[in-house]
């Protein structure tokens, strides 16, 4: 089979910055005194699994090798978890033009509703919670960074300054799968529910965490270049060897 030569520079920043609807409790000295990074972690995977709504900002940066610019996603997130209901605005910007597109979801009942408009145009789709869940997950960032503080390792105390902790940690190249495909990550490459088989070669994931010094996660950066290169090169070895074969 004839090698194909592929050369794709994909840069993913998910910035997410969101705010809990649980309160904001004062934080006592005890709670503050914390000097390792696996006890931020720990307070962080509490503090998320407790998460009833979320608000803030997701910013990704991707440029293929035949992009003359980078594509630019800048979208602006107010969820409510339960009953499921909020808005995601999506500015997505490239060489010069830019395009605005809307989702917003509104709960009856058991029934999720689901308004899309795109250049003055709306469709309309109804789901079950869990199925309208999924449409967005993409945009979930709680989910994603919960994922995230689970499977990660090797955290480690980058700097601490006004009250924001910042750490980075590893994922393994065995959960690069379920960080990339439960994230929906490469939705924003048309990719979605790739077989796993296609990431048997995925390296290991850096990861940058923030937090409050209380543990109140605020934000995730994850950079995705290197797993898309071999995932897409993966899918077309296989498409290859299917063509041989006809």
């Amino acid at each position: 089979m004839k090698k194909r030569q592929m050369t794709i520079m994909f840069l993913v920043m998910l910035s997410m910055v969101f705010f809990f609807g649980c309160g904001n409790e004062e934080t006592s000295e005890e709670q503050t005194k914390i000097d390792t990074a696996e006890s931020y972690i720990n307070l962080g995977k509490e503090a998320l699994m407790d998460i009833t709504s979320y608000s803030g900002q997701f910013l990704a940066e991707i440029r293929m090798a035949s992009d003359k610019e980078s594509r630019k996603i800048n979208a602006t997130m107010d969820m409510k978890m339960e009953p499921l209901m909020g808005s995601i605005i999506v500015d997505t910007s490239w060489e010069g033009n830019s395009q605005i597109s809307e989702i917003y979801l509104e709960q009856m009942g058991e029934e999720v509703s689901i308004f899309m408009g795109y250049q003055g145009e709306w469709t309309e789709m109804k789901h079950s919670q869990k199925d309208a869940i999924d449409e967005i997950k993409l945009y979930n960032a709680p989910k994603s960074m919960q994922k995230i503080l689970e499977v990660g390792q090797d955290w480690e105390i980058i700097q601490s300054t006004d009250g924001v902790v910042e750490i980075k940690g590893m994922i393994l190249s065995s959960n690069t799968y379920d960080i990339v495909e439960s994230g929906a990550f490469f939705e924003l490459v048309g990719m979605r529910g790739i077989d796993k088989s296609y990431y048997e070669n995925a390296p290991a994931l850096q990861v940058i965490i923030k937090l409050k010094e209380d543990g109140t996660p605020l934000s995730f950066e994850i950079e995705l270049a290197d797993t898309l290169e071999i995932v897409i090169n993966e899918v077309m070895k296989q498409l290859e060897g299917e063509s041989q074969q006809i």
